[in-house]
């Protein structure tokens, strides 16, 4: 039995479909049976008698079993019973049973309020709006508890940049657990426009400003030339995925050139190399989604890069501290994970936005219908107080001692 698209957009509620149909079958069961007991079972005459003045059953004893008016059991009680069942019925079937719908769920729910169902075509504009719901909810809010994280790593003497993981996205705080301090965040042009000597001559000490500048192809820039090689971590990727290699051809780095190696069909696992000379890597992208992640590497091998199944490309933002280290420094950062798109049926959205990004990708599909222009914004309206909520949510998930700290600049808090 499919979810109930409705009460999923208003409740943002999910189902259990065998479980609860049987629970809804049994309360249904369990009503009609009572109305066939007290509609049709027949006491003897004598049976009954008036006790305070309505009439009741009386069993052997003498004993009243019955004080409720006959007139009711009779009648409005059957009828009752009878009319509520289909809602007990219905509310059990759409019980709530787990609180985060998979993308193929999401599909069907917006499939079935835009009247499009078995539509693959439409299903296909579905997913990109989905894909667009959750980029909007990323974007708009820097806290997302899914989507916090920390890295360790060590600063080491006279080593001025670092590389980040890959799915990093935006910095919330850096630690120097070696001298207990925190680090404060400037830009690269700020940060050299008040410290051009000390850049220029490459001082060291300890640092306490840290950069985000430019993002790398590769996490390890080897030191001389060096050649390529790709594999993939899966034999499932054996469709002849291209691995696009772009780089410095020459020492002085003022030419860029480029190499397609594709992944082996036969063995998917094990490294096909390249043929240019690098000295240096700009670009590591393929051609498609892939089952497992992508290696590049040197011919040693030493891995330069890794490709995760839904990247299309290597990235490793870069950080700069200054001063530049003078001795080894424990260092920890916190910050924001990238999302992850939308791709396969059991793939789930980064945090519980079942209602945000139903009533959001609904508002697109009846926004392209032109009698429908006044239910797309309604929708969109209703997409946005689901997210405000969200949001509100998760600013009170310090617990209530915190649910009233009001931070004016939000968007600037990662930032301190």
């Amino acid at each position: 039995m499919p979810s109930c698209p409705f009460l999923n957009c208003v409740f943002g509620e999910t189902c259990c479909p065998f479980l609860n149909a049987v629970l809804g079958g049994f309360l249904l069961l369990a009503s009609l049976i009572l109305f066939r007991c007290s509609s049709e079972i027949v006491f003897p005459r004598e049976a009954f008698v008036l006790h305070n003045g309505e009439q009741n059953i009386l069993a052997n004893d003498g004993t009243v079993l019955n004080c409720f008016p006959h007139f009711l059991q009779k009648t409005i009680y059957p009828f009752l019973f009878v009319i509520i069942s289909p809602f007990l019925f219905i509310i059990v079937v759409f019980s709530k049973e787990v609180n985060i719908f998979n993308f193929g769920e999401l599909l069907d729910n917006v499939e079935v309020l835009s009247q499009h169902v078995n539509d693959d075509n439409y299903r296909s504009k579905i997913k990109v709006w989905l894909n667009l719901g959750q980029s909007y909810a990323f974007y708009a809010y820097d806290f997302w508890s899914e989507l916090q994280s920390t890295y360790t790593f060590s600063g080491v003497d006279a080593q001025e940049k670092y590389f980040m993981p890959s799915d990093f996205d935006k910095p919330t705080r850096l630690w120097d657990f070696t001298n207990n301090t925190k680090l404060s965040w400037i830009t690269r042009e700020e940060y050299v426009d008040a410290n051009t000597a000390s850049v220029a001559d490459a001082v060291e000490g300890q640092p306490s400003q840290a950069m985000l500048y430019g993002i790398n192809a590769v996490s390890t820039e080897p030191s001389s030339s060096f050649t390529v090689q790709v594999k993939s971590s899966s034999s499932s990727d054996n469709g002849g995925i291209t691995v696009r290699i772009e780089g410095w051809l020459d020492s002085a780095k003022t030419i860029l050139g480029h190499e397609d190696i594709i992944v082996s069909t036969s063995s998917p696992t094990t490294y096909v190399a390249g043929t240019n000379t690098y000295y240096g890597l700009t670009r590591c992208v393929k051609s498609s989604n892939t089952v497992g992640y992508i290696t590049v590497a040197t011919s040693t091998p030493t891995v330069l890069a890794t490709i995760a199944p839904y990247d299309r490309q290597s990235r490793y933002p870069v950080l700069f501290l200054g001063l530049i280290p003078d001795s080894t420094i424990s260092y920890r950062i916190a910050y924001k994970r990238r999302m992850t798109k939308l791709v396969d049926d059991n793939d789930y959205p980064f945090a519980e936005l079942d209602d945000f990004l139903t009533c959001y990708a609904t508002g697109f599909a009846f926004h392209e219908e032109k009698e429908a222009q006044s239910r797309a914004e309604d929708m969109f309206k209703k997409a946005d107080a689901f997210l405000q909520t969200a949001i509100r949510n998760q600013q009170d998930k310090m617990g209530t001692g915190f649910q009233h700290k009001l931070i004016p600049t939000m968007a600037q808090a990662h930032r301190r």
